[in-house]
């Protein structure tokens, strides 16, 4: 590693002084906004005229890039290069998105979502998606790529000339049947400058092909005999489950100028979201369950910026911010025909709090002139913290529940907290006629004003536990996260330039201690706490990353170049430090993962003409130390008597399962990657798009993430007052050898053959879809947006939405229909024909 940074450096060091006087500077910011096929850019405007309303809905017309569905609510980041989720930076603001955290025995299961969020897309004024690693620009997990997210500002709101400045969008989308009203004014006067924004948004579950076209029915834990129960209930289940939800986000900034090169700035975002779902798709012995889940979050802070106009110096800021985002997620469930008996109920809870502080300090230099070449410097360094916690209630954990008074049990009491769940306060009072030590008992007679309880309790350190249905996956955890980076723009002569950097990442782990338990009962309560508790206190890692690339015009406007990035990603929190025992199935945590690594290599020819450019893109990406999921037999000797020689012996037997993310050596994605754009004086103009990819990883699996072969193109028309567009997006059918994974039979019989590389059990048909939008402008003030999506109600369902849902559940139940010729998977297709209309106001 250390020769690594000398090579580099000494490379800096020479690109100064061996180079041609003949610079053109003016060429240098017009190639910065030249097309490319690795970098997407989408401001307010495309947002309004594209009808974009969702993230899934800021990709739908890309090529390269999609969105990972995040359980039965809400998404869990962006998928690029084939990977997905934390795999892919996303900032707001320069604020990392929430970790994703679904624990995978529980994603299957559909009880908690996890997902990463965003912030409201009615919010943002610009969004920068990057393709390819890059660590050096976004830090901890830029495998696949980045998404920058920037919210608005006050001149989004008031117009040049003006003091203030009004804005009001009303807008309905059919496919979620969303209503969504924005009202948001600005103001910039005097050196002083603010706005404030309020969106509301109120929409049911996102329709599929079937919604429409065939009736839902009421009768999901009612009436079993119904020849279409399984249809609409259960894993066969084709039509989504039932949602409402209610959002409500809050975006305000207050700022001041001192003079012309110095701005400071508060910011604050809130948002708050509430979704009632009913899971019919939960299988036939818990077919009556409904969820809350609740997702709050706000991002607040201050920056100073200075942007001196006499300096080397163009621009330095300082940021401090903090992100406080909670998911809730709360279930309440009944037994199979049994909903009327209090004894079948069961209430689950789930409460994920992320908090993070953060401060970071980047500056830049203008383009300096240092032996007949120009040189611009950025640099950077920032602190970070995050503050991990989770915790749980599960009611069908306690046992003889209907025999414990948990308000006055031997002095000890249960609350709730803000969020319904509930707390357990661990001190008991009174004697218990043990001596607290470290013991178990799944059962102690307690007595209390006369009356015995069965109490289940834990000692532990001189402590005692009651075991109440709280519990934990994991310890409290603190991150602290440093970084500090140097990168160098070179413009060597009037046809060559280069880039140069390198980063440094320090990332700490603390566990910290806590009241609750693991969340099991009996002997496997006692293994899972004692798992979560033995782990280490401590772990760090560290890492270097770099970039380093040269772009040569080869012709006039016509450019060939050429890039090696480097990104890393440490384990997250549910690949290393969770624990947990559901019946025969061990979730073991994982503490000696190592960091995830991408090698980055690209090659890109672009050039622009008269009436068009084009960018295309070939690259290739390995990853190393791959975190994947392994699933593995659990055998142990047992002693049993052979019938056939009348004598005991001692044999293997499969005893469960064993779940862990462990690092493989490695994986790789190659592929091309086209943008294209053309366009005439009088208005018409025409786009093009493509990507190929293609991946595996070195265990003969596939990258899940991999899109098959995809084209979108549009052809339009824009003047002073119309817009129209007119897009068609065309994917390929998934290859089965593109689609490997390993399934565990779960047979019983402890033969390594048993963990079988299969073909996924579902794969997407090719597809062709065609959208239609158009904008009226009827004055300055005044704009109508429409469009008709899926024109000709096609019914296909993409890859993306089947890869994250295995047979036994995912995000979702799925399982073929009895006696009925569709199946679960139907409940994935994509909506059928639908519109959405927005009335803009600004004035």
């Amino acid at each position: 590693m250390p020769n690594n940074k000398v090579i580099i450096f000494s490379f800096m060091f020479l690109s100064i002084c061996f180079s041609n006087d003949n610079i053109l500077l003016e060429e240098i910011e017009v190639s910065t906004h030249r097309l490319s096929a690795k970098q997407t850019q989408i401001n307010s405007d495309k947002i309004r005229s594209s009808l974009i309303s969702t993230q899934k809905d800021l990709v739908k017309n890309q090529v390269g890039v999609s969105i990972t569905d995040g359980g039965r609510s809400g998404v869990n980041g962006f998928t690029i290069r084939g990977v997905d989720k934390d795999r892919v930076s996303v900032k707001v603001d320069g604020i990392e998105a929430a970790q994703s955290f679904v624990p995978t025995f529980h994603q299957k299961q559909g009880f908690i979502s996890g997902a990463r969020g965003g912030t409201e897309i009615e919010n943002l004024s610009n969004i920068h998606i990057y393709k390819g690693a890059n660590s050096l620009n976004s830090g901890n997990g830029a495998l696949g790529g980045a998404v920058f997210m920037q919210t608005k500002s006050a001149h989004d709101f008031v117009e040049s000339g003006k003091i203030t400045g009004f804005y009001s969008k009303t807008a309905y989308s059919s496919k979620n049947s969303e209503f969504r009203q924005v009202l948001g004014s600005g103001f910039i006067y005097n050196g002083f400058e603010g706005l404030f924004q309020y969106t509301r948004r109120v929409g049911s579950e996102l329709k599929n092909y079937y919604n429409g076209k065939i009736d839902d029915l009421d009768i999901c834990g009612k009436d079993i005999a119904n020849k279409d129960y399984n249809k609409y209930c259960g894993a066969g289940r084709i039509l989504p489950d039932p949602t409402s939800y209610r959002t409500k986000s809050y975006l305000t900034k207050f700022g001041y100028r001192f003079g012309d090169d110095s701005f400071i700035n508060l910011f604050y975002e809130k948002q708050s979201i509430d979704s009632l779902i009913e899971e019919k798709s939960f299988p036939a012995s818990r077919n009556q369950t409904f969820t809350i889940d609740k997702t709050p979050y706000k991002r607040y802070g201050v920056s100073y910026e200075y942007m001196p106009s006499d300096s080397f110096l163009e621009e330095l800021k300082v940021q401090f911010s903090k992100q406080v985002i909670n998911q809730i997620y709360n279930q309440n469930s009944c037994v199979f025909r049994n909903c009327n008996n209090q004894d079948s109920k069961f209430e689950r809870s789930t409460n994920i709090k992320q908090d993070k502080s953060q401060i970071d300090l980047n500056l830049n230099t203008i383009d300096l002139p240092i032996c007949s070449s120009y040189h611009s410097f950025y640099f950077g360094l920032g602190f970070g913290r995050d503050n991990f916690k989770n915790s749980g209630f599960w009611s069908e954990l306690i046992k003889n529940k209907r025999e414990i008074r948990l308000d006055d049990a031997n002095g000890k009491k249960l609350i709730k907290d803000e969020n319904g769940i509930p707390i357990l306060v661990p001190s008991i009072k009174g004697k218990l006629g043990i001596e607290k030590t470290t013991g178990w008992f799944s059962k102690e007679l307690l007595t209390l004003d006369g009356k015995i309880l069965k109490l289940p309790w834990f000692a532990m350190d001189g402590k005692v536990y009651v075991l109440d249905g709280n519990f934990i996956y994991t310890r409290p955890i603190r991150t602290d996260n440093y970084y500090i980076y140097l990168k160098e723009y070179i413009q060597l002569n009037d046809r060559l330039s280069g880039i140069l950097g390198i980063r440094y990442d320090k990332i700490k782990h603390n566990l910290k201690t806590s009241s609750k338990l693991g969340a099991a009962t009996g002997e496997l309560a006692k293994e899972t706490t004692k798992s979560i508790w033995n782990m280490q206190d401590h772990k760090a890692y560290s890492n270097f990353s770099y970039n380093t690339g040269l772009k040569y015009e080869i012709f006039d406007d016509t450019f060939l170049e050429y890039s090696f990035n480097t990104a890393f990603r440490a384990p997250k929190i549910q690949e290393s430090f969770v624990e947990f025992i559901q019946g025969t199935k061990h979730f073991k945590s994982n503490f000696d993962l190592k960091t995830e690594k991408a090698f980055n290599h690209e090659i890109e020819l672009s050039s622009d003409f008269k009436y068009g450019a084009f960018s295309l893109l070939a690259f290739y990406t390995k990853y190393k130390n791959f975190i994947d999921y392994s699933v593995s037999n659990i055998v142990e000797k047992v002693e049993e008597f052979d019938f056939n020689t009348l004598e005991t012996v001692w044999r293997d037997k499969v005893i469960g399962t064993r779940y862990q993310y462990q690092n493989i050596n490695s994986a790789h994605i190659k592929g091309l990657e086209l943008n294209a754009r053309i366009g005439t004086e009088d208005g018409l103009f025409g786009v093009f798009m493509a990507s190929y990819q293609k991946g595996s990883k070195n265990d003969g699996s596939s990258l899940m993430g991999v899109s098959p072969l995809t084209f979108a193109a549009g052809v339009g028309y824009n003047d002073r007052q119309f817009s129209i567009l007119l897009s068609a997006k065309y994917q390929k059918s998934k290859n089965p050898k593109d689609a490997m994974y390993f399934l565990n039979d779960n047979s019983g019989v402890s033969k390594k053959e048993d963990i079988k590389l299969e073909s996924y059990p579902m794969l997407s048909n090719s597809f062709l879809v065609f959208d239609f939008m158009a904008e009226y402008r009827m004055s300055d003030n005044f704009k109508l947006n429409a469009g008709i999506f899926n024109i000709f109600d096609k019914k296909y369902i993409t890859w993306d939405s089947i890869r994250e849902a295995k047979e036994n559940g995912s995000m979702s139940f799925i399982a073929k229909q009895e006696n009925h010729e569709g199946s679960g998977w139907q409940r994935l297709t994509s909506p059928g024909r639908n519109f959405a209309l927005s009335f803009e106001v600004k004035f």
